[in-house]
């Protein structure tokens, strides 16, 4: 369970690919639970979908989009943590507000807006009433800890769940930089007191035990890092990823009682799947400009999708048909995550990467970074690569083609200006 981990710019392909694939996926299954199934019924496509993988492993309606989330927080978690590790606290959590917040802020406004006027939007729960307050409360994502559950982004209670990720990160950060196998253990122990707990605090405390039950997701990402890049041994992350399961099992009944969505034990276990193959295949793998931007506007996808694609959808229902609305809505759709991450996503992300002290797109694609995470450093600071040996053939790295000469490794006495350019992987562009 080692390996490296090619990377151009700061790019993982497998995780690029899934990413993209889960973000199509999740949209899709939205756009068809929400307006195709209420205005039409079911689909060819649905139909094919429901007997070749529904049936076999025994998915429910959207159990397909469940695979795609599960498959967000294990990429979170292997690829956040090198993050934390590199920045340190305060940079890290400045670099993750500018990541997640801005784009936040525009989609609950325009949810709100549409909400106010009587638009349709993707509700997971009542039609909230738009005040001041309600909007606050989305905004700051605290709507999916306590009651009563009125969601203006009926995706964004994922990334409350990815900033409690954040937060257990950030609290074992002292122990994780020396002791790394410790630091997964307090985080299990961390999940396991709050789930313990979710009948001894009130009812509204459910609403956080179970998100933090759903923690257990990234953390499972992050101990696959761990024993992939050996930072601790690979019978110690087979032991963690077994105990997780066991807590997510565990965990599953607590989680049905909030969000009408429960952990979904099945699709999670496919997309953990799912993500040990992709990481096994890495090396064969080659980046591909499609992979590389469709993942740099998953965020963006993912966040707006519910607002923008079912508004238009609902809006258009009986102005044309059906097949005609839902490809208009799903061209609107994609043309506002164009816009989306050029003015709102890019832009914030550039400001928090430089307010962090982290180089910005453009600044790494000038640089030309070709960093490689190997793991064979102790615990807690990410090592770039050394040179492989004259022996290791050059067109054995993804991205290098057979003639290609060895490149010169950042960080070595060959190349000194990259000395101080980040060298941690980053496929999400944290």
């Amino acid at each position: 369970m080692s390996g490296r981990l090619p990377d151009a710019r700061g790019r993982i392909a497998f995780i690029d690919i899934g990413r993209t694939i889960a973000a199509l996926l999740i949209f899709y299954v939205h756009v068809d639970g929400f307006y195709v199934r209420e205005v039409y019924g079911s689909t060819l496509l649905d139909r094919a979908l429901q007997s070749t993988f529904a049936e076999p492993f025994g998915f429910e309606e959207y159990d397909f989009a469940a695979a795609g989330l599960g498959f967000f927080f294990l990429a979170s978690g292997f690829v956040v943590t090198p993050i934390v590790l590199k920045m340190g606290a305060p940079r890290f959590v400045l670099n993750r507000f500018f990541r997640l917040y801005p784009l936040i802020v525009v989609t609950v406004l325009l949810s709100a807006a549409l909400t106010a006027v009587g638009i349709r939007v993707m509700l997971t729960g009542s039609v909230p009433d738009v005040t001041v307050g309600t909007v606050l409360s989305n905004i700051a994502l605290v709507n999916f800890s306590t009651a009563p559950y009125e969601p203006l982004v009926a995706v964004a209670w994922s990334l409350a769940i990815e900033i409690l990720f954040y937060a257990t990160l950030v609290l074992v950060l002292p122990v994780l930089r020396r002791w790394l196998w410790l630091a997964i253990a307090v985080q299990l122990e961390l999940v396991f007191i709050a789930v313990l707990l979710h009948n001894q605090l009130g009812e509204g405390y459910v609403y956080f035990a179970s998100q933090m039950a759903y923690v257990l997701v990234p953390i499972m990402g992050q101990i696959i890092w761990a024993g992939w890049t050996r930072k601790i041994p690979a019978w110690g992350a087979l032991a963690y990823l077994g105990v997780s399961w066991v807590l997510y099992v565990w965990a599953d009944p607590v989680g049905t009682m909030h969000m009408n969505y429960g952990l979904r034990t099945e699709p999670v276990a496919i997309a953990v799947l799912a993500f040990l193959v992709g990481l096994g295949f890495e090396r064969h793998l080659r980046q591909r400009r499609f992979w590389a931007e469709g993942s740099e506007r998953v965020y963006s996808l993912y966040l707006i999708h519910g607002v923008v694609a079912i508004s238009v959808m609902h809006t258009l229902h009986g102005a044309m048909p059906v097949w005609l609305v839902f490809l208009v809505g799903v061209l609107v759709t994609f043309a506002a995550v164009e816009v989306s991450h050029r003015l709102v996503e890019q832009p914030s992300h550039n400001l928090g990467r430089r307010l962090s002290g982290r180089p910005t797109y453009g600044d790494r694609r000038v640089c030309g970074d070709r960093n490689r995470v190997t793991g064979r450093h102790s615990a807690g600071e990410v090592e770039p690569a050394r040179s492989p040996e004259p022996t290791v053939a050059a067109e054995s790295l993804p991205g290098a083609s057979a003639s290609a000469t060895q490149p010169e490794s950042p960080g070595t006495s060959e190349s000194p200006e990259a000395a101080h350019r980040g060298h941690e992987v980053d496929p999400t562009r944290g």
